[in-house]
């Protein structure tokens, strides 16, 4: 080979290593931002920070290591694919960067290093989930992210020791982190696509057109039926809550021309189905007491019933409770909402409800059943407040009493608030 062939060379193999240090350098820019959304941004937008709009936030802590990884470990059975991409997703996150430093900065290529700016980044995460309400801070995120960053490292060495051309390091590591983004990406957006912005939540209401197109008049809980009049209590309940004789009732009349519905809710991923299925007489009388029910009222008569929609009874231990965390003032803020899914010593595992903005500018909150759900472990200071919300008459009458930790059970509507 002449030596002007190998100029020739060496400048193609310059020019080909320059080409791919850029891709690797975007690539690397690509994951820092997918970074940044995935852990601090994933519950609002990084407008909503920089303009300090943090009351639609929230935040808790864990400094117990391994506690949180035992409680998906726990709940994995019931869950698994959602437990294993919570536990594994923390680890795998952070492996790019365990890969990438090493393989973009030849200083950092050293193992103490890259565990070094792990966890540093990890802790740096961490802090400002818990300062600027943007999630959960917890020290098990702290340890899985670290060890994503070593596992990452192992792998930049173990793929160097077997390759020893630069070039084909980095076609290697151009592959890899496209085969990583194409599972990481359709990972977040099966379990988290509704918190990410990913996924929409669509509820599709098949409503028979004997259903009215306004808010009922009245939703509460079913009764019974005798001589043609109606009785319901004016608030949704169970038949074992200790609140019921804080409840009013109502009494509607039965006429010839009174519509009945029973309504089945079908849950999809991503999608709830409203359907209204019309009633005889006959399936009334097999309708359970304390069924959930909506009235519609005659226009013509205060008391007459026109349509009547029944659906499934609340969960046992259903409701409503509020908890507040913190000295007392007046700068509350609303710090998450969801339904209580397990209880333990101080703390409780809630399905979290997500709201949704529609076109018009109505909102609809939402939240996943089963394996559909998002769950969050919240824990609860010694100093925390406890007031119970009994809600009636679509929410024109409140009533609060005093509550305690144990009075929340399992189906309860958790809306807690920290107060900064």
């Amino acid at each position: 080979m002449t030596e002007g062939s190998k100029e020739n060379t060496n400048e193609s193999t310059n020019k080909n290593r320059k080409i791919f240090k850029n891709i690797m350098y975007g690539i690397f820019l690509i994951y820092i931002v997918f970074l940044l959304k995935i852990v601090l941004f994933k519950y609002c937008s990084i407008a909503d920070v920089l303009n300090l709009k943090s009351d639609s936030g929230f935040r808790s802590l864990n400094v117990i290591p391994f506690q949180t990884i035992k409680d998906f470990i726990n709940l994995g059975s019931e869950n698994f694919l959602w437990a294993f991409s919570n536990i594994l997703g923390n680890i795998a996150i952070f492996m790019p960067l365990g890969y990438l430093l090493p393989l973009l900065f030849k200083k950092l290529n050293n193992i103490y290093k890259v565990l070094s700016i792990s966890l540093c980044l990890s802790v740096t995460f961490e802090i400002l989930q818990y300062t600027l309400y943007l999630g959960s801070a917890d020290i098990d995120d702290i340890i899985l992210n670290t060890l994503g960053g070593v596992i990452g490292y192992g792998v930049y060495i173990l793929i160097k020791k077997f390759i020893n051309k630069e070039v084909k390091i980095q076609q290697v590591s151009i592959l890899l982190s496209s085969i990583a983004f194409v599972v990481g990406f359709s990972i977040a957006k099966e379990q988290f696509g509704n918190i990410l912005g990913l996924t929409k939540h669509e509820t599709i209401s098949m409503a028979d057109e004997g259903i009215p197109n306004t808010d009922p008049n009245l939703s509460g809980t079913y009764l019974s039926i005798k001589d043609d009049s109606l009785k319901m209590y004016n608030s949704p309940t169970y038949k074992s809550s200790q609140n019921n004789d804080l409840l009013n009732t109502s009494i509607f009349k039965i006429t010839d021309d009174t519509k009945f519905y029973y309504r089945n809710f079908e849950e999809e991923k991503n999608k709830t189905t409203i359907k209204y299925n019309p009633l005889n007489k006959n399936d009334i009388s097999k309708i359970e007491e304390f069924s959930l029910i909506s009235v519609w009222k005659n226009k013509s008569d205060d008391i007459d019933a026109s349509v009547i929609v029944f659906s499934d009874k609340m969960s046992e231990g259903s409701g409503i409770m509020h908890t507040t965390t913190g000295d007392s003032n007046e700068n509350e803020i609303t710090d998450l909402n969801g339904y209580v899914e397990e209880i333990k010593e101080n703390s409780v595992v809630i399905n979290l409800i997500t709201v949704q903005e529609m076109e018009d500018g109505s909102s609809i909150s939402t939240s996943g059943n089963g394996k559909y759900g998002t769950y969050i472990n919240v824990g609860f200071d010694p100093h925390a407040t406890y007031t119970l919300n009994i809600i009636e008459n679509g929410g024109a009458d409140v009533t609060t009493k005093k509550a305690t930790f144990n009075d929340i059970g399992i189906g309860c509507s958790l809306d807690m608030k920290v107060k900064k």
